[in-house]
């Protein structure tokens, strides 16, 4: 009887054991040495037809299970590091109008496995962008790092027809406080405010609501919604007549439920600036037929502000302050002109102190932000502007004219700018976008907007585009 073979597997079974574990010593020592700095220091590859780029660590954090997320967050880390190689490029984030956004930081906390197999604890943070829909009122979310998801429902506190809200955020950065601005019945503008709940997986009502002054007719925030300006138009009586006045009111905290009054003023078409480190300034209008003045508001611990003359006699003009840099349009007899101080400190300044910019749009269509590498502006940009003889920003504002715009970019390392983003090329859609609201997250990774055609919300990865080599 001839002997039963052994089949290939058994005879050579030590072999085969031998060669799969030099295998794995050797490809684990290649990526120890060789790709593990470069894949922990390239948070952004990225495969360009929208999908998660290859990455070895995370083909091993599959088979291994490392890198899992706290359930008590609701994100799993792995989902959350396939995100960050994620390109998403431009995103509608929700097709409805919306009546106001924000982008805060979120701190949570994850395990994960170390060199030596030992489970730790660790804690980062993402930024969430948070929105109110103007139908309902409602407060949505949708985490940043998680480009594909949906935008998930926070709050079940009704504020229909909501007109404008506006966040304020805590000074570490987490979110806060939501401002609600509606017209009553009787055309009187309600404004109020309430603390949004922290999200737990399902809706829940706003809380600590506070109904402020009627008839708040500017409100204005610091760029990281940190601080938040106001002013209030009242009725009084001059010689026996109906007359108006306003008062001015600053929040420099989350805390703080109406603010402190800073100033008075028998002027009413006062437009408010405030700067992140929290210098107010305010301009006596923005439209095409007045003449405009910049002011400094000198505010004082216990007496009512004063003002300063900063900059003035042109028509239309609008302005944005952040620090040292200014950027202001002004209506001209052939069009608007954009233009901008760096050297900027709040005191007085004339037309010699501005440069021109190398492309057109007004100041309310752009953002600018301190960088690591110096100042970051992105504008969005008309590719046509027409109408000049109905004067801007009034047209704008009024609808009487719209635009299509594209993203442009000024920094150092394009301080004569440069064509940030093609809307309709690199983008793919076929939106007419006319942006406004812009701002930037505080990591400069993402910016918002909103389409002033139909109120839709936007956001744009300028992370990938700028340090990613993108174009």
């Amino acid at each position: 009887m001839e002997p039963k073979k052994q089949s290939f597997f058994k005879k050579y079974k030590k072999e085969i054991v031998i060669v799969i574990i030099a295998i794995f010593v050797f490809g684990s020592l290649f990526y120890f040495l060789f790709l593990r700095n470069k894949t922990n220091s390239s948070q952004n590859m990225q495969d360009l037809s929208g999908k998660p780029a290859f990455n070895f660590k995370n083909l091993l954090s599959f088979f291994t299970g490392d890198n899992k997320g706290d359930d008590t967050d609701g994100n799993n880390l792995d989902e959350n590091i396939a995100h960050d190689y994620y390109f998403e490029g431009l995103i509608k984030i929700w097709d409805k109008p919306v009546a106001g956004y924000n982008f805060y930081d979120k701190l949570f906390t994850y395990k994960y496995i170390d060199i030596d197999g030992i489970e730790q604890d660790a804690t980062s943070t993402k930024t969430i962008l948070q929105f109110v829909d103007s139908e309902t009122g409602f407060v949505y979310e949708k985490d940043l790092l998680a480009p594909t998801s949906s935008p998930y429902q926070v709050t079940i506190t009704p504020f229909p027809n909501t007109v404008k809200a506006y966040f304020m955020n805590e000074k570490g950065g987490y979110k806060n406080r939501v401002f609600f601005q509606y017209l009553n019945a009787d055309n009187t503008i309600k404004t109020v405010s309430a603390t949004i709940p922290t999200y737990y997986g399902s809706t829940a009502n706003l809380m600590n609501s506070s109904t402020l002054p009627d008839n708040i007719k500017n409100i204005t925030t610091s760029q990281n919604n940190t601080r938040l300006a106001y002013i209030v138009q009242k009725n009084k009586k001059t010689g026996g007549k109906d007359d108006t006045y306003t008062d001015w009111y600053l929040l420099e905290d989350v805390n703080d439920s109406y603010g402190r009054r800073v100033y008075s003023s028998d002027l009413s078409s006062w437009k408010l600036i405030l700067s992140n480190i929290g210098d107010l300034f305010a301009q006596t209008t923005d439209t095409a037929y007045e003449n405009n003045t910049l002011y400094k508001v000198n505010i004082h611990k216990n007496i009512l502000g004063d003002l300063s003359q900063l900059y003035g006699d042109h028509n239309g003009m609008f302005f944005l302050i952040e620090n040292n840099n200014l950027l202001t349009s002004i209506f001209t007899g052939s069009g608007i002109k954009l233009y901008k101080n760096t050297t900027f400190n709040s005191t007085p300044f004339t037309d010699n102190d501005l440069v021109s910019l190398n492309f057109t749009t007004l100041a309310n269509k752009c953002v600018q932000n301190n960088a690591s590498n110096g100042q970051l502006l992105i504008c969005s940009v008309p590719k046509e502007i027409i109408n000049y003889d109905t004067g801007l920003p009034d047209a704008w504002y009024q609808g009487m004219t719209t635009w299509e715009d594209n993203f442009y970019v000024m920094s150092s390392d394009y301080p004569n700018g440069k064509l940030l983003f093609d809307i309709k090329k690199d983008g793919q859609v076929e939106d007419i976008i006319d942006a406004k609201n812009l701002n930037i997250n505080s990591y400069k990774s993402h910016l918002g907007f909103i389409n002033k055609n139909d109120g839709s919300l936007w956001t744009l990865n300028i992370d990938n585009i700028l340090y990613s080599g993108g174009d």
